[in-house]
C-alpha cells in the first residue's frame, strides 16, 4: 500500500518538491539506525512513496530553501495550519539527540495517520518536535541529550523510557510538555490503539443542581483556549445551556442573541513565566487571568491597530493595481476585489458567477460577469431565517428578503470594464498575489499582505461610526456582529451611504473623474420578523380590550400583567426569558433606570443598565398600585398570596406575575411557553419580534450601532458599553429611551391603571 496520506495539505509543487526531498533524507536515516523492527517494516510496507527523494542528489541551497519556506509559514502566521511544513523545515544539531528524532517523529507520524486519521494529534506532535529543537537551541542543550532517549530504541522502550524521566523529582516542566504529545503517538502506534481521547465538545453534565432562573441544567464545555505556537496551558469553560426560550424564538437567534460567558483557567504551570510565578498557586491564577484579559482585549477593534492598512498604503497599492494589471491580470484582479469587498482570497474565489443582478438565489456572495457601464456588481445574501408564519400572521409582517450590491467602480478610469471571470483558488494563486504584495512592500517600502487588504474595507467603515450589522452585511462577515444581523432589517440607503464613503474615501484620489453608483436603494433585507406598526398598534389595542371586559379580580390581574409585560418588553427589549424584570430592586423609577440581567445565562457580565420611557415609569407605578389594592381584596382568600405580594413589594421576589385559576388561584411565574400560549390566538409570532422591531427602528432613528448593541446587550466582549474605557455616557441611552417614547405615542401605547380603575 504505497499510496500517500495527506500529511501536509496543500502547497505549491516546487514546495511539494522540496518537501518530498526533506521526507526521504529523514526517514531513510531513521530507518538505518532504528531497532524497532514493526515500525522499520510498516514505512516500508504503506509508504514506500516517501521513501524516494525526487532529487538524485540534494541540490545546492536544499536547506537555505528549508529555511526560506519556514520564514514564510512563519511571517504569514501559518504555523497551526502547517505543522507538518514547519517541522520538516526544522533542523536539529547532528551532535543532539534530537537530530535522530526527527524521523522518528515523522515516520510515527506517517504510520499513526494510516492507522487512526487524527490529524490534530500528529499536528501536535509534530509542533512539539519543532518547539523542542527550537528549546534546545535556547537554553536546555544538555538537560535534553541527558534526558531524552535514543530515538533507535523500539517504540516501547522508548515510551518506557520518557515515563521513567516524567516521575523524577528534578523533572523540566518545559521538556514534559515538548515530550508527552509525541510520546503519545508512539505509544498509539506500537499498542496500534488509540488511547486518552479527549472530546473537543460537551462533556456529560456536570452535577446538576436547581436553577430558580431558568428551570434548566448548566453543561460545561471544554475546549483549548486560542494561543498560538504552542499547546496552550489554559482551559477555556464556556457556561453551556439548554433552551428554554427556544420554542418561543428562532434557535439561531436564541444562540446569536445569548452568546456563552467564558471563563479562561490555567490548565498547567506555564513554562514562560518566572519560577516563582509557576510555583505559586495565587500568582498562576493571577496571570491566567491576565492572559484571559490579553485574549478579551483583542476583540477591540481600535482605530490605531497595526494591521490595517494606512491611506499611504491604500494609494501606493491601487496605482500598482493600475500599472500592472495587464501583465498580472489575475494577481491585480484579485487583490482590487479584496479591497473593495473586504473579503478574503478564499472566500472570494468561491462566490458564483451569476448572469445578472437579479439571478441570485442562494445564501453566499456572487458577482456579474458583464460590467453594468463602469460598474461591476458583488452581491451577498445573507443565511438569515425566513420566519414562515402561518398564512393568517402572514399580514402582520413586512418580510423583505434582499440581496446586498457593492457597487464596484473599474479601477482604470474612462475605460470600458472587460467581462472577468475570478479564477478558482489554488495554492499557486495565493503565492502569487503574496509576491506580487511582497514585491510592491519592497519598492515603496510598505507592507502589504493579502489579509491586510482583505480587511481594510470594514476597519474604514468601522473607524468612521458605522453601524457594525452594516458592516457585516458590507464584507459578508456575519461574525463582525453575530447577533445584530440577526434582529435588524437594514434598508439600501444605509448600506449605499457607508459603501459610497469608502469608495470616495479609497479610490477617488487615484481614479479621476469617479461617480458614485446611482443604484436604486430603495430596498430592505435582513430580518424578516420585522412587525409592521399597524399590527402593533392593533396587539396593544386587543389587549386593553381585555382588561375593559368584566373579568373577576382574579382574571383582571392575570389580563392585566400581560399588558404590563408587553409595554415594558416594547420600552426595553427585554428577551422572553422566565421571571422577566425580575424584581423592584433592580428598578431605580425615581432616576427612571432599570437593570437587566435577560440572557439565558444570569450573571452581571450579562448584563446592562437602560433608562426608561417615561411612559414605562408611570406603567410600573400604576402596576404598584394595582398590586397593593389587590393585596387588600386577597387578605382573607389567598394567605399564601399575600405572603408573595409582600415579597414583591419588597423587591425580594419578582413583581410580575400570574395566578394559575387551575390550582386555586396559586402564584404562577412568568414563562415564555405560558406567554406564548397566552397570545398564540392572536398574535402568534415569535415572542422576540419586540427586538427584532426596536433594533431595526433605533438603527432608523440614527442611533449608533455602539449605542444599540448597549441597550439590545448585543455588545461584543471588551466593547460593552459604560465599561472601563468606554466612549457611551447615560445621555445616550437617553437618548434611546425619548426615542422609543415618541414611538410609542405613535402607536398609542400608553399607560393603564389597575383594578381600582374599574373596580366600582
Amino acid at each position: 500500500m504505497n499510496r500517500k496520506v495527506n500529511f501536509w495539505g496543500k502547497v505549491s509543487e516546487s514546495n511539494e518538491k522540496l518537501l518530498l526531498g526533506r521526507m526521504a533524507e529523514v526517514i531513510n536515516f531513521y530507518l538505518e539506525h532504528t531497532e524497532d523492527t514493526d515500525l522499520s517494516d510498516a514505512i516500508k510496507l504503506n509508504h514506500a512513496a516517501y521513501l524516494t527523494s525526487p532529487y538524485e542528489e540534494l541540490p545546492p541551497g536544499f536547506y537555505s530553501q528549508l529555511d526560506t519556506l519556514l520564514a514564510t509559514i512563519t511571517d504569514n502566521r501559518e504555523l497551526t495550519e502547517f505543522p507538518t511544513v514547519a517541522c520538516l523545515c526544522i533542523q536539529a544539531d547532528e551532535q543532539s539527540v534530537l537530530h535522530g528524532w526527527h524521523g522518528l517523529v515523522i515516520s510515527v507520524a506517517l504510520e499513526h495517520l494510516r492507522l487512526f486519521s487524527n490529524a490534530s494529534r500528529i499536528a501536535s506532535a509534530v509542533n512539539a518536535y519543532r518547539l523542542f529543537v527550537s528549546l534546545e537551541l535556547k537554553k536546555y542543550s544538555s538537560e535534553i541529550n541527558k534526558h531524552v532517549p535514543s530515538a533507535s530504541l523500539p517504540l516501547f522502550e522508548i515510551v518506557a523510557a520518557i515515563d521513567s524521566y516524567f516521575e523524577q523529582p528534578d523533572l523540566i516542566l518545559p521538556l514534559k510538555r515538548r515530550l508527552q504529545p509525541i510520546r503519545r503517538i508512539i505509544e498509539d502506534v506500537y499498542k496500534q490503539e488509540l488511547k486518552n481521547q479527549r472530546s473537543r465538545g460537551v462533556t456529560p453534565p456536570i452535577a446538576p443542581k436547581e436553577n430558580n432562573k431558568n428551570e434548566e441544567k448548566d453543561t460545561v464545555t471544554r475546549k483549548q483556549a486560542p494561543v498560538d505556537e504552542e499547546e496552550a496551558p489554559y482551559i477555556e469553560f464556556v457556561e453551556a445551556f439548554t433552551e428554554p426560550s427556544a420554542k418561543t424564538v428562532d434557535s439561531n437567534e436564541f444562540r446569536a442573541d445569548n452568546a456563552p460567558r467564558a471563563t479562561f483557567i490555567q490548565a498547567e504551570t506555564d513554562s514562560s513565566v518566572s519560577k516563582h510565578i509557576a510555583n505559586s498557586a495565587a500568582l498562576s491564577a493571577i496571570y491566567a487571568r491576565n492572559v484571559a484579559h490579553q485574549i478579551e482585549r483583542r476583540e477591540k477593534s481600535l482605530i490605531t491597530a497595526w494591521p490595517t492598512l494606512t491611506e499611504h498604503e491604500v494609494s501606493i497599492l491601487i496605482q500598482a493595481i493600475q500599472e500592472h494589471y495587464q501583465t498580472y491580470s489575475a494577481e491585480t484582479l484579485v487583490i482590487y476585489l479584496m479591497l473593495v469587498t473586504g473579503r478574503r482570497l478564499e472566500e472570494l474565489c468561491s462566490a458564483k458567477n451569476v448572469a445578472s443582478i437579479n439571478a441570485l438565489n442562494t445564501v453566499g456572495n456572487a458577482y456579474t460577469l458583464e460590467a453594468y457601464g463602469n460598474w461591476y456588481y458583488w452581491m451577498y445574501l445573507p443565511d438569515l431565517p425566513h420566519h414562515k408564519q402561518e398564512r393568517v400572521f402572514h399580514g402582520l409582517l413586512n418580510q423583505k428578503l434582499a440581496i446586498v450590491f457593492l457597487p464596484i467602480p473599474y479601477f482604470i478610469p474612462n475605460v470600458q470594464p472587460p467581462p472577468y471571470l475570478i479564477p478558482s483558488y489554488t495554492e499557486d494563486l495565493k503565492i502569487s498575489v503574496d509576491a506580487f504584495l511582497a514585491r510592491v512592500s519592497k519598492a515603496f517600502s510598505v507592507r502589504l499582505t493579502s489579509t491586510r487588504v482583505a480587511d481594510y474595507l470594514g476597519y474604514f467603515l468601522h473607524r468612521n461610526g458605522v453601524d457594525d450589522v452594516v458592516i457585516a452585511h458590507l464584507t459578508g462577515n456575519p461574525s463582525i456582529q453575530p447577533a445584530g444581523i440577526y434582529y435588524q432589517q437594514f434598508n439600501g440607503t444605509q448600506l449605499q451611504e457607508a459603501y459610497n464613503l469608502f469608495i470616495t474615501a479609497a479610490l477617488k484620489p487615484s481614479i479621476p473623474n469617479l461617480i458614485i453608483n446611482p443604484i436604486d436603494p430603495s430596498y430592505l433585507g435582513g430580518s424578516r420578523l420585522q412587525v409592521k406598526d399597524k399590527a402593533i398598534a392593533m396587539l396593544f389595542s386587543h389587549l386593553e380590550s381585555q382588561l375593559s371586559d368584566n373579568h373577576s379580580l382574579i382574571e383582571f390581574h392575570n389580563s392585566y400583567t400581560l399588558y404590563v409585560l408587553h409595554l415594558l418588553n416594547f420600552a426595553t427589549g427585554h428577551r422572553p426569558v422566565n421571571d422577566p424584570f425580575e424584581d423592584l430592586r433592580s428598578i431605580d423609577l425615581y432616576n427612571a433606570k432599570i437593570f437587566i440581567s435577560d440572557k439565558e445565562v444570569r450573571d452581571v457580565d450579562a448584563s446592562r443598565t437602560l433608562v426608561l420611557p417615561k411612559v414605562a415609569i408611570e406603567q410600573i407605578n400604576a402596576y404598584l398600585a394595582h398590586l397593593e389594592i389587590l393585596k387588600d381584596h386577597l387578605t382573607f382568600i389567598n394567605p399564601l398570596a399575600i405572603n408573595y405580594l409582600e415579597k414583591a413589594m419588597n423587591g425580594t421576589v419578582p413583581f410580575l406575575f400570574f395566578f394559575n385559576l387551575n390550582q386555586g388561584n396559586a402564584i404562577l411565574s412568568i414563562t415564555p411557553s405560558l406567554v406564548k400560549k397566552m397570545v398564540s390566538d392572536f398574535f402568534g409570532l415569535p415572542l422576540n419580534w419586540n427586538r427584532h422591531y426596536l433594533r431595526t427602528f433605533l438603527s432608523n432613528q440614527g442611533i449608533t450601532g455602539e449605542t444599540i448593541d448597549t441597550w439590545m446587550g448585543h455588545a461584543k466582549p471588551g466593547q460593552e458599553g459604560l465599561a472601563k474605557y468606554s466612549g457611551l455616557s447615560m445621555s445616550s441611552l437617553k437618548k434611546v429611551a425619548d426615542c422609543i417614547q415618541k414611538e410609542m405615542e405613535n402607536l398609542e401605547i400608553k399607560k393603564w391603571d389597575g383594578w381600582g380603575a374599574y373596580d366600582g
